[in-house]
């Protein structure tokens, strides 16, 4: 009986996954790509930074970047290190899997060998979750949630991560991020007790990369 509804659950997996990534147009490969990738989100990250340092003592600002270190480890390099080998499902982009030949990549993008949890959900919701958890501002918590949301989905839709990679990622995430802020709260107190100033800068400055990240792609499908 629960052999019969793992397999269920893994071909349910597998028929989103293609459902997603058979949505490809030049377009939407551009967009999904550049919003999958690490570096273009650097100014956000920025944002979120110069947003605690305007708020908060240095030292203040000082544990929440250990924490979200911390949290980073958590969600990043356990998985990656510990938890994908052990677990060995492989990413349906990977030659080996399946499925492989049936998934649609983007600059020949496959990732690494194995996809589960993803890391992607993993850093970005769980960023995301912290930043809910610490500042409880409501519209920068809808964008961040958002935001984790559009760049787990640019995975599905480049075909290196199935929908249950992606919600192994977020309970990872959730977990961690709970954690940490709860640390954070027992050495600091709670900081969304405090009239905080700019919360709506990482907001506008997310907006603005999709926007670029849109515009650009289009031009770029115009040269093509």
């Amino acid at each position: 009986m629960i052999e019969v509804l793992i397999e269920n659950i893994l071909n349910y997996d597998q028929h989103v996954l293609l459902a997603v990534n058979s949505l490809h147009n030049p377009y939407w490969d551009l967009f999904m790509f550049s919003v999958s990738g690490k570096l273009i989100w650097i100014p956000l990250y920025a944002s979120i930074l110069l947003l605690l340092l305007r708020n908060f003592s240095y030292k203040a600002v000082l544990f929440s970047l250990l924490t979200i270190g911390v949290m980073m480890l958590i969600t990043d390099t356990l998985t990656a290190q510990w938890i994908r080998p052990m677990i060995g499902r492989m990413r349906p982009s990977n030659l080996d899997c399946p499925i492989g030949h049936l998934v649609h990549t983007v600059n020949n993008y496959r990732g690494g060998a194995y996809g589960f949890p993803s890391n992607h959900a993993g850093n970005c919701f769980g960023l995301a979750f912290f930043i809910c958890f610490l500042l409880r501002k409501r519209w920068l918590s809808v964008f961040m949630i958002g935001w984790a949301a559009v760049v787990c989905y640019s995975r599905m839709y480049l075909g290196v991560h199935y929908p249950g990679d992606i919600l192994g990622g977020i309970t990872f995430a959730l977990i961690g991020s709970a954690l940490v802020y709860r640390t954070l709260l027992y050495i600091e107190g709670p900081y969304h007790r405090c009239q905080l100033k700019g919360t709506l800068i990482p907001v506008w400055v997310g907006l603005g990369i999709f926007t670029y990240i849109a515009i650009a792609s289009f031009v770029m499908y115009l040269m093509a």
